[in-house]
């Protein structure tokens, strides 16, 4: 998938989102003291990657499929494997299928199965899940600011 429409399928998705209050910027102010200049209450320094929690973040939502399967339950509420599968160009049905797995056990999407012949199944967001979309959005922005200058 190019990247012109992953950047697409994202700012599309996060638009969905906008009229929600963004919470990430006063989380993020309040958790690095940025309101005052204050470091106080995050003295906390991570010294190993398993402790850091960015890096726990980018473990359960990074990666080259991850946040393009997110976004596209965003911009579609429920979907079908197959459905994902044709959305995503480039994805196996095996890396897809892990992809789901773990998105699930992070319990980021929920999987509905209904006993019909053949088999459904659908992916949504979990309210967990839309909560990543703030997130997402900051990082568009840093992106669209920052990234033309790695990639001339």
């Amino acid at each position: 998938m190019s990247k012109i429409v992953t950047k697409h399928i994202i700012k599309n998705a996060i638009e969905t989102q906008a009229s929600q209050p963004n919470q990430v910027d006063n989380q993020m102010n309040s958790q690095i003291g940025n309101d005052e200049g204050s470091h106080e209450g995050n003295d906390k320094l991570y010294l190993l990657a398993d402790e850091c929690p960015i890096t726990q973040f980018m473990l359960l939502v990074g990666g080259k499929w991850k946040p393009i399967i997110i976004c596209l339950l965003v911009k579609h509420s429920v979907m079908r494997f197959s459905q994902l599968h044709h959305a995503i160009a480039g994805i196996s049905e095996k890396v897809l299928a892990t992809q789901l797995k773990e998105l699930e056990t992070a319990q980021l999407i929920s999987r509905t199965t209904y006993p019909q012949i053949p088999p459904k199944v659908e992916y949504s967001l979990t309210e967990k899940g839309h909560s990543i979309l703030p997130i997402f959005q900051q990082i568009v922005v840093w992106s669209e600011q920052n990234l033309d200058q790695f990639n001339p």
